[in-house]
């Protein structure tokens, strides 16, 4: 399972993640406003991302599987959806 870098980006922006550029491209969730610490980072160089690279962002934006984080990049989970996920997991805002 592969996915285009740029996929990933947009799929963040839509659900609530705000970009920082820098070295890489730092992307925070906010909820209500408000920064939270649900955070992931992107290669500016890198195009696709392998498995490995995906395996870590599932960890950082707290998802149990990769088919999770799949659901999150096609778009069935929405910004809502992607809320009450981190809020069933414990995560406090």
């Amino acid at each position: 399972m592969t996915f285009r870098s740029e996929e990933i980006a947009q799929a963040l922006l839509t659900k609530g993640f705000r970009e920082e550029q820098g070295r890489h491209r730092k992307f925070i969730f906010y909820h209500q406003g408000k920064r939270t610490n649900i955070r992931t980072m992107l290669s500016h160089g890198s195009k696709n991302i392998g498995r490995d690279l995906l395996s870590a962002i599932k960890r950082q934006l707290q998802f149990d599987t990769l088919e999770q984080l799949k659901d999150f990049i096609n778009c069935p989970m929405e910004y809502d959806d992607y809320v009450a996920h981190l809020q069933n997991k414990g995560v406090q805002f």
